[in-house]
């Protein structure tokens, strides 16, 4: 019996979505990515991302904003630039990395975070943000021991393959300080069928690790296809690409003044978050 994987249906998902709504599908090897270059989300990146990701994770060992300014990071899987964009704006690092294998997704990333380089943003004018396309998982013009923090968002849940998931881990891992930090953001595994503000996953008949699930983004009239992996199975992942000391993250919206916006993101997590250190 063959079982039939969906694919999204990107013509459909556009209609009646943002004006700067864009997608570009990019095979590599073996396997496509579709990229869904959605745009930012007030409210779940001014109050989720900065509160419970930036603030509370990112910046924990950033004690000073000129220390802060010395840290050089990266954005693996960049997308549209909107999270980089946050990096650049929140924690303005001296040197930032945003990097895809989509052409369209480089393309609007430098667009994105022109704004935030230069003497009127939050960087030092000597700072430098560099956009890229790679292939291979090739990282070589980033020195290795130079990186205090890469980011790895809503990239792992995309690809179905749990080897060519740790060859993207092994290959950041060199590129790390040793006091370096790897963070890894997906939608929660243990939270499928909840009503999120941005989002909604399906459950599927039968939930096993690297099973297709398809989710439903605010605003769009067709879902996309994601795979699912169990916690267990993200924290198996690190370890076995070189990580350890990892701490696990599942922050829930509680009292904040925009409460009545969220939904079940009071009570369940909608993200797990994943920060992890290289093992030495």
């Amino acid at each position: 019996m063959t079982t039939q994987v969906k694919t999204t249906n990107w013509n459909e998902a556009i209609e009646g979505f943002m004006r700067n709504y864009a997608v570009d599908n990019t095979t590599v090897g073996s396997y496509t990515v579709e990229h869904y270059l959605i745009p930012s989300n007030d409210l779940t990146d001014r109050v989720f991302f900065k509160r419970f990701v930036i603030d509370p994770i990112l910046r924990l060992e950033f004690k000073s904003q000129e220390e802060r300014y010395d840290k050089a990071m990266l954005d693996y899987g960049c997308g549209n630039g909107r999270f980089a964009a946050m990096l650049a704006h929140w924690l303005g690092p001296h040197k930032l990395y945003a990097v895809d294998i989509s052409d369209q997704a480089v393309h609007q990333a430098e667009r994105n975070l022109r704004p935030y380089v230069g003497p009127q943003s939050c960087f030092k004018e000597s700072a430098s943000a560099t956009v890229r396309k790679i292939e291979d998982h090739d990282l070589s013009f980033i020195e290795d021991d130079s990186l205090d923090l890469a980011m790895l968002n809503f990239v792992m849940q995309t690809i179905k393959s749990d080897e060519e998931v740790k060859r993207i881990v092994t290959s950041i891992r060199p590129k790390l300080r040793r006091t370096g930090r790897l963070v890894v953001m997906d939608t929660h595994p243990d939270t499928v069928d909840a009503q999120f503000f941005s989002f909604r996953r399906e459950k599927p008949a039968t939930l096993e690790e690297n099973c297709q699930i398809t989710t439903w983004l605010t605003g769009m009239t067709a879902p996309i296809y994601d795979y699912w992996r169990s916690k267990g199975h993200y924290l198996s992942l690190l370890k076995e690409s070189g990580f350890e000391h990892i701490k696990v993250h599942e922050p829930v919206i509680i009292g904040h003044e925009d409460e009545e916006a969220w939904r079940d993101e009071r009570k369940v997590p909608p993200y797990l978050i994943l920060e992890g250190r290289k093992a030495q």
